[in-house]
């Protein structure tokens, strides 16, 4: 099962991909259902598929078509966001840069941030998950 979050009349709304370009609109196939990505996610296996059994089965005017869809954000107000550089070499020879010795794996979490009219400090080098500097990729 594929989750996404769209925008449905107006408002934020869980969507599944069915894989045959549409998605079922959870606001619309189960209106007492789960309100987001999350919820589905922290219901386990029981919530799922319960809600994998109400999409099997799509009601009228609850399937909007991918390419319709306005898509926004699966997790809207994520506590912390993981960037794992699984495919560091592959994206090295794509832009034609030396293979990184090393790889890499940056956290951020939602207090990290600026605001847009904030200056941000940036380290001038980055520093490994064992706390030593470590070379950039």
């Amino acid at each position: 099962m594929r989750l996404c979050t769209i925008m449905s009349g107006g408002k934020p709304a869980v969507g599944v991909k069915m894989g045959n370009g549409k998605i079922v609109d959870l606001s619309k196939q189960m209106p007492r259902g789960p309100k987001s990505v999350v919820e589905i996610l922290a219901g386990a296996k029981k919530l799922q598929a319960a809600v994998a059994k109400a999409c099997a089965k799509p009601k009228a005017g609850a399937v909007v078509s991918e390419k319709s869809a306005k898509y926004l954000p699966p997790i809207p107000n994520p506590g912390k966001i993981l960037c794992i550089g699984l495919n560091y070499r592959k994206h090295a020879e794509e832009t034609g840069n030396p293979i990184p010795a090393i790889r890499w794996c940056s956290a951020a979490s939602t207090t990290r941030w600026c605001r847009t009219t904030a200056r941000c400090r940036v380290p001038a080098t980055p520093i490994s998950s064992t706390g030593k500097p470590s070379s950039p990729s």
